[in-house]
This record gives structure tokens, sequence and C-alpha cells, in this order.
């Protein structure tokens, strides 16, 4: 408990239903329990973090080693963490991969995996279809759930229900990390055609505005962590957004 009172915090993880506050030299951390978000078919549950500091940010490839998230989490000293971006069955990965600057995949023309989450150096981030010249950590993935603060209509062949991990890019600098899936099966979650209004419900639930958001791998190769709450996989994640911890 210590640790938490005297780290200079960077990331906010909110408590969806209930927590309490724990003190920062700069910003806070608060423990979660979880939420629930409901539509016209389900209640789904969600948990999420928010990173304020996203130089404290890093992608970790998991392509090749195949470590459990757990075991990434104590390796890189990861106070947060959530699975990255899609990989296809030979284990490769799908899309752009960039690891401390240097692209591991190239970009993939794609309709489906039609975005990119990235994070430059100095804490610059973005969630969206475009990226800059040069930027510290990158993935594709997609579809694309959110743009210029609106929930876009996606019609996806074969959609099926499953959980889901999504990166929200909201006002004042902030990403926020959420994982959504069904009360009764932590495996199953919405649809991708549901997604983007689960995202805004939940926006609408915890006062987020929402500038843009997108979808991550999701389903048995997802996977989330906090102190409070971990969500494992069954499957093993492609990569894995971790937030370190301030003595890394």
């Amino acid at each position: 408990m210590g640790k938490w009172l005297f780290m200079s915090a960077v990331v906010v993880f909110f408590a969806a239903v209930a927590g309490w506050w724990l003190g920062g030299q700069q910003k806070s951390v608060q423990n979660q329990t979880s939420g629930w978000v409901k539509s016209a078919k389900s209640e789904s549950v969600y948990v999420y973090f928010v990173v304020e500091d996203q130089s404290r940010l890093k992608l970790i490839p998991n392509y090749e080693s195949k470590l459990p998230s757990l075991k990434l989490v104590s390796e890189n000293e990861c106070l947060f963490g959530i699975n990255g971006g899609f990989y296809a069955t030979n284990g490769k990965p799908i899309g752009l991969v960039v690891i401390d600057g240097s692209v591991i995949n190239p970009v993939k023309t794609s309709q489906l995996f039609n975005g990119f989450v990235w994070v430059r150096g100095g804490g610059s981030f973005g969630v969206g279809r475009n990226l800059p010249v040069k930027i510290n950590y990158g993935v594709q993935t997609g579809p694309m759930l959110v743009e210029s603060g609106r929930a876009l209509n996606l019609e996806i062949k074969n959609d099926s229900s499953a959980r889901r991990s999504v990166v929200i890019e909201v006002t004042n600098g902030r990403m926020v990390f959420v994982m959504i899936y069904d009360e009764k099966s932590r495996l199953d979650g919405p649809t991708l055609a549901e997604l983007p209004g689960e995202v805004m419900r939940i926006a609408g639930l915890e006062g987020w505005k929402v500038v843009s958001a997108i979808n991550l791998d999701g389903g048995a190769a997802s996977a989330f962590y906090s102190s409070e709450v971990t969500v494992s996989e069954w499957l093993p994640v492609g990569s894995w957004w971790c937030v370190v911890s301030l003595e890394s």
C-alpha cells in the first residue's frame, strides 16, 4: 500500500461502481470493483484504467515468447495492462507494430484493421486512421468505433459476441483502456456492431467526452490487469500495453 501512497501516479484507475481514493504526489489511483452497462440485449461488465501520462506507457511484443500476461506484468513491472492488437494463425502480427521506435511489422491495408494506437516521445498519443511520421510505440488494429466524437455504424461480416478490449481517446489528453464482457461469461460480450454503442454508453456513465475509440484484440486472446482486477487470457496475447511503475 505504501508504494501507492508515495508514487507520482500517472495513471488514474477509476471505480466503475465503488472505490476509494489513495493519495499521490501529483495524481491519484482509485481501487476498482466492476461496473455494468445495460444494452437492449444483455448486461455487460466493464473494467478500465485511465492513462494521463502516456510517456509511462509501452507496448511489449509477445508474438514469439507467448508468455502469460501475468508474466509480462511481473517482468516489466506493469501497474496496469491490457492486450494489444491482432495476430494471425501463424503467430505473426496483423499490420503495423512499432516497438521502441523500430518497425517490427509493416502496415497492412485492411478494411477491418483500419486504425492505429500510437505513442510518441514526450507522451503524445493518438487513436485514429492516420499515423505521425515517427512514433515510439504503435499497433494497427480495428475496427474504428468512434471518430470525431460520433459512434460509427459498423456492418461486420460473420459478426459474433465476444469479450472486447478497447482504447478510447477522451478530452484533456487522456487514454482509457477498457475491457467489456458478459456478466455470466468472461469470454462473451458485445458484437462488434454493438461495440460503438457500448463505448458511448460507458462514456456517458463515467462522464467522459470521447474523441475517438478503436477495438483491440478480444475473445480468448484478450487480458486485463490491475492490482484489483485480473481477467486472464485463454490464448496468448500477441502484444501487451503496459503502464510501467515509477521504479522501472
